[in-house]
C-alpha cells in the first residue's frame, strides 16, 4: 500500500508501512497573518498536525491551490524534521501548512487616535472612499476591503466620533444618521460648525410664499444649518409660488430671520423669511342666501377667479382660485348667496356640474326666475309656423323657469312648417308654453304661439301589392313621406324629399293606401328606402327595378372573346324605356382599360357602369369587364431634381433614385447632394458608378447600371433590380404605388452605341423616375432630371427602354 508525502512542495509516494514519524523540535504560538501563496508550489494542507508527525498527517487532506491568495490568521508555528510549519484555522478546522507556501503580511498600525466631539459632511467630489466598519483601511483582515462606498452618503451630514493616523493616512470614525459607525479617509469629510438658533417665537400669521426672484429651500428639521438634517432642502419654495401658509413659529439663525410655515396639508417648513410675505385677509360682510335666483356667466373682457371657500383674500385657501370662470362663459347658474368683501360684492353660484363658487358679481348677469304656474297635459298633433330669428327651444322646461332653462337649445326656426305631438302645456311669467315632440323624436318646449294645431286624416284602406311601376313626375312635384301618406300622422306633416330625384325610375311597389281621399302607395327605391307618394305619380311597368347599387372606383378592362354586350347609358338593360335597347356594343371597345364607378343588379343579373377615357360612361353586363386590382390611373407624388441645377451633371441615375427613394419616405436625413457622395466606385458600370457624378469625362463612362444601383439603393430602402420586365410590367408597380427608374436615352432620342473595354453600351446614358401611370390613355408620367415633369406616350417610352434592354429599378 502506497501513500502520498509532500515534501518541500512535491508530492512523493512512501510506503505506509514504514511508521516513521517525524518528531516536533519545537512549537510556539503567534499571532500574525499570512498569504497563502503557492505560485510554483504544490503543498499540502493537513488536519491538526504538521507533515508525518502522526498517522493522520501521512497523507494530505487537501491542497493548498484552493485557497490560494487568501489571508488567514496564523496561531501557530512549529518546526519538525521535514522543515518550518505554520497552524491557521480556515472554515472551522485547523491546518498545518509547510510556512514556505505562506508570505506573512504586514498590517499597517493605528496610531494618534483621538476622541472627537464634532459634526461634519461627506464630500465625495471627484474621490471614491470606502467605508469601513473594523478600522481603517489596511490595519486588520477584515479591513483589506471596503463595506459599503462613501458615494452613497455623498453631502449627508454625520457625527464626527473619533480619528486615526494609519498608513500615513488620516482616517475618522463617523456615525451616519441611520446609526452605523465607519472609517474614512479623513479627506472625504468636511467639518461642519453648525448654527446656532435662537430668539425662537410663537407666531399665529397668516402670510404667502412670495419666490420672485429668489429660490429658497424648505427644511423640515429646522432653518439651513441648525442641525445635521437641515443640511439640505427638502423641497424649493418655488413650487409653493403664490401659496396661502400660515407662521407658526419664528427664528434668528447669526442673524438671518426664519420662519416655520404650515401647509393646507399640515406639513411644517423652515423658510428664510425674506420668501413669504404677512397677509392681512379681508372680512366677509353682509352675506344673505338668496332665492329664485338665476344668472349666466359673462366674462367678455373679464377674466374672473372662481373661489371655492368664500371670496377672494378672505382665508388662506382663497389667495388663489380653483377655476377660471371663462370655462363657464355663457353657462347659466344659481345664484345661492351673496356678500360684500372690501369694496366688492361677491355672489355664490352652482354651475351645472354641481360645484359651487364665489365670484364678483361683475361677471354675472343676474335673472330672476319666472316658475311655472300652471301646467296641463295634452295630446295634439301641430305644426310650427311663424317661428322669428331669435325664438328658442328649450330643453329642460320653458325660458327662464329654471337655471337648465337660461339659455336656448336651438332655434325654432330650423322646425318650421314640421309637425309634432303636443304632450304638455304650461305658463311661466305670464306666457304658455307648449310642449312638442318633432318627427325626429327630439322634444322642446317652445312659445305656444308658434304652433298651429292640425287635424290628422287617418288612413282608411290599406292593401298589400308586389308589381313594379315607373315614376311619372310630368311637371308634378310630389313629396316623399316616411311614415305614411301626407298628413296620416304629425310626423308626415313635412316631407322627407322630393319624388323628382326618382323620376324616370323603376320602383317597386309594396302597399296601397287611402287618405284625405286620395290613393298613396308605398315604394321602394334602389337604395332600400321606402316612401309613401301620391299613386297618380307612378304608372305601372314590365320593366325592370334596380334591386341594389353602389358606387366603386377601380380599374377594370373590356373583355369581349365571344360576347357582344350592349352597352346602356341611361342604366341597366330594360330598366326603363331608354334601356330597352342599344346601338352601342362593348366589343368595339375589347382591350380598352377602363374605370368601373358603380355596380348594380336587377332581376336579369349583375352590371356595372363604366368611365371611359373621353369621360363617357355605359352600364354593360358584369360578365363583359375584368376587374384589377390595382387603379388604371395613378400618380405618385415623387420630387423632382435637376441634377445640373444639383451639381451632378452625369449623376442621372444617383438623382432618379434619390426621387424614387424620397417619393417611399426613405433616405430623409439626407441631402441629394450627401446622397450622391455615397455611391459605389468602380470600373465599370456594371459593377459600380465609373469616375465622379459631379464631373462631366470624356474620356469616361460615367455611369451605373441597374444591378449595381439596387443594391446601392438597398442601404437606404426596399430597392430591387427588375431588369428584363416589360413596359406593362412597370406599369403595374406604378399602379400598385412604387416608384422605378428607367434606363433611357436623353430627351428619348434615338440610341447612340459605343464601345467600351467593357462592352457596347448607349453613349446617350440617361435614367429617369415613373412616377404615374394610366392604361386608359396608355401614358408614363415621369419626374425626369434633365427635362422635369411631363406626360409620354407608353409608345415612346417603349421603344427606347427595349432598345436599352429593359434596365429598371423598383423601389417599393
Amino acid at each position: 500500500m502506497m501513500g502520498t508525502l509532500f515534501v518541500q512542495g512535491h508530492a512523493d509516494q512512501v510506503e505506509a508501512s514504514d511508521n516513521h514519524y517525524a518528531s516536533i523540535i519545537s512549537r510556539s504560538s503567534v499571532q500574525e497573518t499570512v498569504k497563502i501563496t503557492q505560485q510554483g508550489r504544490n503543498d499540502g494542507l493537513f488536519i491538526n498536525a504538521p507533515y508525518r508527525t502522526t498517522a493522520a498527517t501521512m497523507s494530505t487532506t487537501t491542497m493548498a491551490k484552493e485557497y490560494d491568495g487568501q489571508f488567514v490568521n496564523v496561531i501557530a508555528h512549529a518546526r519538525t524534521a521535514d522543515g518550518d510549519w505554520i497552524e491557521f484555522k480556515l472554515n472551522q478546522l485547523n491546518y498545518w501548512m509547510d510556512a514556505r507556501g505562506a508570505k506573512v503580511f504586514k498590517f499597517n498600525p493605528i496610531s494618534e487616535k483621538i476622541t472627537q466631539h464634532a459634526n461634519a459632511q461627506i464630500i465625495q467630489t471627484n474621490r471614491h472612499d470606502g467605508l469601513f466598519t473594523d478600522g481603517p483601511y489596511h490595519t486588520s483582515l477584515t479591513t483589506l476591503s471596503t463595506n459599503l462606498m462613501a458615494a452613497r452618503y455623498d453631502n449627508q451630514g454625520v457625527q464626527l466620533l473619533a480619528t486615526a493616523k494609519a498608513g500615513g493616512i488620516k482616517w475618522a470614525q463617523i456615525k451616519l444618521s441611520d446609526g452605523h459607525i465607519y472609517w474614512i479617509d479623513a479627506r472625504g469629510l468636511r467639518v461642519l460648525v453648525l448654527k446656532t438658533t435662537s430668539a425662537i417665537r410663537q407666531v399665529n400669521q397668516p402670510a404667502r410664499v412670495d419666490q420672485s426672484s429668489r429660490n429658497d429651500g424648505l427644511f423640515s428639521a429646522g432653518p439651513y444649518l441648525s442641525s445635521l438634517k437641515s443640511l439640505h432642502a427638502d423641497a424649493m419654495a418655488r413650487s409653493l409660488n403664490g401659496r396661502g401658509v400660515t407662521i407658526r413659529q419664528e427664528a434668528t439663525v447669526d442673524d438671518l430671520h426664519w420662519a416655520q410655515i404650515e401647509l393646507s396639508d399640515h406639513r411644517l417648513f423652515w423658510i428664510d423669511a425674506r420668501g413669504i410675505k404677512a397677509l392681512r385677509l379681508g372680512t366677509i360682510r353682509n352675506q344673505q342666501p338668496l332665492r329664485n335666483q338665476a344668472g349666466r356667466i359673462t366674462q367678455s373682457k373679464r377674466n374672473d377667479g372662481l373661489f371655492t371657500d368664500g371670496p377672494f383674500w378672505t382665508s388662506l385657501t382663497t389667495l388663489g382660485a380653483n377655476a377660471m370662470a371663462k370655462q363657464y362663459a355663457g353657462q347659466g347658474v344659481l345664484v345661492l348667496a351673496s356678500a360684500t368683501s372690501g369694496n366688492t360684492q361677491w355672489l355664490q353660484v352652482q354651475m351645472n356640474d354641481g360645484k359651487r363658487y364665489w365670484i364678483d358679481a361683475k361677471g354675472v348677469n343676474r335673472l330672476t326666475l319666472k316658475p311655472i304656474t300652471s301646467h296641463q297635459t295634452v295630446a295634439q298633433d301641430a305644426r310650427l309656423s311663424g317661428a322669428k330669428q331669435n325664438d328658442g327651444l328649450f330643453a329642460s322646461g320653458p325660458y327662464l323657469s329654471n337655471v337648465n332653462a337660461l339659455a336656448a337649445s336651438g332655434l325654432a326656426k330650423q322646425y318650421e312648417g314640421q309637425g309634432g305631438r303636443m304632450s304638455e302645456t304650461a305658463t311661466s311669467g305670464g306666457i304658455k308654453w307648449v310642449h312638442i315632440t318633432f318627427s325626429n323624436r327630439k322634444a322642446y318646449w317652445v312659445d305656444a304661439r308658434l304652433t298651429q294645431v292640425v287635424t290628422i286624416t287617418p288612413v282608411t284602406e290599406r292593401q298589400t301589392v308586389n308589381r313594379n311601376a315607373l315614376v311619372t313626375e310630368n311637371g308634378r312635384h310630389d313629396g316623399l313621406f316616411i311614415d305614411g301618406p301626407y298628413k296620416s300622422s304629425y310626423t308626415t306633416l313635412t316631407s322627407a324629399g322630393n319624388l323628382r330625384q326618382f323620376d324616370h325610375q323603376v320602383v317597386h311597389v309594396r302597399q296601397v293606401a287611402t287618405a284625405g281621399g286620395i290613393s298613396w302607395s308605398q315604394i321602394k327605391v334602389t337604395d332600400g328606402k321606402q316612401y309613401w307618394v301620391d299613386s297618380r305619380a307612378l304608372t305601372t311597368t314590365n320593366y325592370d327595378m334596380v334591386l341594389t347599387k353602389a358606387d366603386i372606383s377601380s380599374g377594370a378592362q373590356i373583355v369581349q372573346n365571344g360576347r357582344h354586350d350592349g352597352l346602356f347609358a341611361s342604366g341597366p338593360y330594360h330598366t326603363s324605356p331608354a334601356t330597352a335597347t342599344t346601338t352601342k356594343f362593348a366589343n368595339q371597345y375589347n382591350g380598352q382599360y377602363v374605370t368601373v364607378i358603380a355596380q348594380a343588379t336587377t332581376r336579369l343579373g349583375k352590371w356595372v357602369q363604366i368611365q371611359m377615357g373621353n369621360g363617357n360612361s355605359y352600364w354593360l353586363d358584369a360578365a363583359g369587364v375584368k376587374l384589377l386590382t390595382t387603379p388604371i390611373s395613378r400618380v405618385i407624388n415623387v420630387p423632382n431634381y435637376n441634377q445640373f441645377k444639383a451639381g451632378a451633371p452625369v449623376g442621372c441615375e444617383g438623382v432618379s433614385l434619390y426621387q424614387a427613394l424620397r417619393a417611399k419616405g426613405y433616405a430623409g436625413k439626407y441631402s441629394l447632394r450627401a446622397f450622391l457622395n455615397t455611391i459605389p466606385k468602380a470600373n465599370t458600370p456594371f459593377s459600380g458608378f465609373v469616375g465622379s457624378p459631379f464631373v462631366a469625362n470624356n474620356n469616361t463612362y460615367t455611369a451605373i447600371f441597374a444591378a449595381p444601383l439596387a443594391k446601392w439603393g438597398s442601404r437606404f430602402g426596399k430597392v430591387s433590380n427588375v431588369s428584363g420586365r416589360s413596359v406593362n410590367q412597370l406599369m403595374q408597380l406604378v399602379l400598385s404605388g412604387d416608384s422605378v427608374v428607367a434606363y433611357v436615352t436623353e430627351h428619348f432620342a434615338p440610341v447612340r452605341w459605343g464601345n467600351w473595354s467593357f462592352g457596347r453600351v448607349p453613349n446617350n446614358n440617361h435614367a429617369v423616375t415613373i412616377a404615374g401611370a394610366d392604361l386608359a390613355n396608355q401614358k408614363l408620367y415621369l419626374s425626369d432630371p434633365i427635362d422635369g415633369k411631363y406626360w409620354i406616350s407608353v409608345q415612346k417610352f417603349s421603344r427606347i427602354y427595349d432598345a436599352r434592354n429593359k434596365m429598371a429599378v423598383v423601389v417599393q
